[in-house]
């Protein structure tokens, strides 16, 4: 399964965000260029979202868990459902180094060997969702090395690039 397409030279990709199950554009119509480093070109346009789409990507993931099965299932089935994601970064490790490669400028061979160790976190939190027992985790995220990431990782990015496939 190919979840994301690998950038072509020359082309420029149109992205939208994936919020409560649809792909859309910003509310107000507003975009910007991501700008491939190498070439100086435009690469991609994505949508540039406001605080409007912010608030509805909130309401659609709290009814998503709500009313979804998520929100329903037992640890051990989240937990088959995150080892199958992180199988498709595994699978799909290359051609997302490509797509990280071509919007921030790393080079192409250190994108990789950090694709393919970003499964290993997905494994991390499989563990942690199969031994849940009544809604606490025995497994601390304090205590893990991803917790530094989080205070000064991809959220600290000004933007998020959402790639439309449907996994």
């Amino acid at each position: 399964m190919q979840v994301v397409e690998t950038p072509v030279a020359g082309e420029v990709r149109h992205y939208q965000m994936l919020i409560g199950g649809e792909w859309v554009n910003a509310q107000s119509g507003g975009t910007f260029e991501s700008i491939n480093p190498y070439s100086g070109k435009v690469w991609a346009v994505v949508p540039e979202a406001a605080e409007d789409d912010v608030d509805a990507a909130v309401r659609a993931a709290r009814a998503a868990f709500d009313e979804g099965p998520w929100g329903r299932m037992t640890g051990t089935e989240r937990a088959r459902l995150i080892r199958r994601l992180a199988a498709l970064l595994d699978e799909n490790a290359e051609r997302l180094a490509t797509v990280e490669s071509t919007d921030n400028g790393k080079l192409i061979r250190e994108m990789g060997g950090q694709l393919k160790s970003l499964s290993e976190w997905y494994y991390y939190f499989a563990g942690a969702a199969r031994a849940r027992r009544r809604g606490r985790s025995h497994y601390s995220l304090e205590l893990s090395p991803l917790a530094a990431d989080l205070q000064a990782g991809p959220c600290a990015r000004r933007r998020l690039h959402l790639c439309r496939q449907t996994l």
